[in-house]
């Protein structure tokens, strides 16, 4: 092989001394800590809720159990088949007097499923639910409505307060599957239509109980 000539030793040598100079530099510069969203500068139930809206779901603020009564009748008054298979709310819906379906075929045919959730993200106005949750995935996939009670101290800002919390209640037996639902389902169609309920709930509420 061909020696290099002194002029091009030196330029290669100057060359790796920039790059070597230029790097640590620049990645030390970088912030990965700091959010790259602007700070929220509305309380997290406020700005979950203006989140969910524009993604077409509908919020719901309850401030006692007598609210979330009316919510909910007003809500399935249209709705002959309404499922759960969560103990709590199965109580509450037999309390008030609210029929519905708890058995596994009960899904396939309901048009309205209620559920939990495991929390609220405000910052996407999504809704993070979990293989450890009761209510299996089909639950939230095949209904026309999905509608979910959520609880006060369970909207977290960021994303990331999102996988912590999980992690302080679950610890080393974290859920095998998450899912995040932002807005009812919808897939873009010709034209730049949008196809509600392709693959999941066309209809989607969030009933905050601030309790």
């Amino acid at each position: 092989m061909k020696e290099s000539t002194s002029k091009e030793k030196v330029l290669k040598a100057i060359r790796h001394a920039q790059i070597e100079a230029d790097y640590p530099k620049k990645a030390m510069d970088i912030d990965t800590r700091s959010s790259i969203f602007p700070a929220m500068d509305e309380l997290p139930e406020v700005y979950f809720a203006n989140q969910l809206e524009q993604a077409g779901g509908r919020f719901i603020h309850c401030k006692d159990y007598l609210e979330l009564r009316m919510s909910l009748k007003h809500i399935i008054t249209h709705h002959d088949t309404v499922y759960t298979n969560e103990p709590d709310i199965e109580y509450f819906l037999k309390e008030n007097d609210i029929n519905f379906f708890n058995h596994k075929q009960g899904v396939k045919t309901a048009s309205v499923v209620i559920t939990l959730c495991e929390c609220l993200v405000a910052r996407f106005g999504t809704i993070v639910m979990s293989s450890r949750q009761i209510t299996g995935r089909k639950a939230h996939t095949l209904p026309q409505t999905h509608i979910v009670i959520a609880f006060q101290g369970q909207v977290l800002g960021e994303l990331s307060a999102a996988f912590q919390f999980l992690r302080n209640k679950y610890g080393k037996t974290m859920p095998s599957m998450l899912t995040f639902i932002t807005g009812p389902s919808r897939t873009d169609a010709m034209q730049g239509d949008f196809a509600y309920g392709v693959s999941g709930a066309a209809n989607l509420y969030v009933l905050y109980l601030d309790v």
